[in-house]
């Protein structure tokens, strides 16, 4: 199928993430795949959209499903995944990825894709450099590796100098929390 990816802001847009969202919350998962069916039959779908059904799939804990979305849209084969390739989504396919309890590799492909799309657009000789990556991502790279005791990789991400982010204090309660996890006090 064809996605749209221009992420226009109107508000039906908009109205149409509080909707899947409430779906999610509410445990009518049948009701956001409606609605995110509906948006796809019409070329709707943008990175809010795709971020929410993700959301919702989580809460109703459809793990795999969620995975399945991020995978679709978000994959670097796929021509618009640049414009879907965010931090939230990520942040959120990870987030699935550690509940799953199963999903290690998939989890570690989706951060080493996610390190080089940073890689790959990077230019430092700009205000505003592609591979800034904001705190709460890089707290959740740290808690994937942690929850599957891959210490040496949790300590990776956190001293990795590419990302243009500072580890903050959460951060370094992640990176305790894996050390703790794999029995290294």
């Amino acid at each position: 199928p064809q996605h749209q990816h221009n992420d226009n802001h109107d508000g039906n847009i908009y109205a149409y993430c509080v909707l899947i969202n409430a779906h999610g919350l509410t445990r009518n998962i049948e009701a956001a795949i409606a609605t995110f069916t509906n948006l796809r039959a019409q070329q709707r779908v943008n990175v809010s959209i795709v971020g929410a059904m993700m959301a919702a799939h989580i809460h109703c804990k459809q793990y795999a499903y969620a995975i399945a979305l991020y995978q679709e849209y978000c994959h670097d084969d796929h021509a618009a995944a640049a414009s879907f390739h965010n931090d939230i989504s990520t942040y959120s396919a990870l987030k699935a990825c550690i509940l799953s309890r199963d999903r290690y590799e998939c989890g570690h492909r989706i951060i080493q894709n996610y390190l080089m799309h940073c890689d790959r657009h990077s230019q430092p000789h700009k205000q505003q450099p592609h591979n800034e990556v904001s705190a709460e991502l890089l707290r959740k790279m740290i808690d994937f590796y942690g929850e599957y005791q891959q210490v040496k990789q949790a300590r990776d991400i956190f001293d990795r100098r590419g990302m243009r982010i500072q580890p903050n204090l959460e951060c370094v309660g992640a990176l305790m929390k894996a050390y703790v996890n794999h029995g290294e006090y």
